[in-house]
């Protein structure tokens, strides 16, 4: 949701999201399973993506070298 709510901020018009997590993936779909403490900021997050040529995939975790050097330091 950050990184959405900062490329907005930013004024990026084209925005490719990747997550490991296929629950975030799935959350793009439906937003059932978003928790009811989170829906509106994501509701919010989704209205913004509407505005963007946004796209979100799934990477798999051996493929996001980037983010495994985070957690690892």
């Amino acid at each position: 949701m950050n990184a959405i709510e900062v490329a907005a901020l930013m004024g990026f018009s084209n925005v490719w999201s990747e997550s490991d997590s296929q629950l975030v993936i799935l959350a793009f779909k439906s937003n059932t399973v978003v928790p009811w403490g989170l829906r509106n900021r994501w509701e919010n997050c989704i209205h913004i993506t509407h505005r963007m040529r946004f796209r979100a995939s799934p990477i798999y975790s051996k493929g996001n070298i980037c983010a495994i050097g985070l957690v690892v330091r």
